[in-house]
């Protein structure tokens, strides 16, 4: 038997995008790897600006609109974040900083 994988690029919604720079609002979430390495890059990683390291991953928001982003996983995955989720996110990594 033989196994072939496709690697997958996107998880996209139905709908258009409301930000040209990040897609947010149509795109759900990318491979960060492949957006940085391909031949011809399908996405401007360039538009991701002001890390913050967390305890794991590294959250990144959009230079246009601000749409927060989670980068995490391996292959590293870029997830869109629903802006009203980011207060716990913030509790969650004080908590841990706390503890280290």
């Amino acid at each position: 038997m033989r196994l072939s994988f496709i690697q997958v690029s996107s998880s996209r919604l139905g709908a258009s995008a409301k930000c040209p720079a990040c897609g947010t609002g149509a795109l759900l979430s990318f491979n960060w790897e492949l957006a940085r390495t391909s031949e011809q890059p399908r996405r401007d990683v360039s538009a991701f600006v002001h890390p913050r390291q967390l305890r794991y991953g590294v959250l990144y928001e959009c230079v246009a609109c601000s749409q927060p982003w989670y980068l995490c996983g391996e292959p590293q995955v870029m997830n869109a974040v629903a802006p009203e989720r980011l207060s716990l996110i913030d509790r969650w990594f004080q908590r841990w900083q706390t503890r280290a």
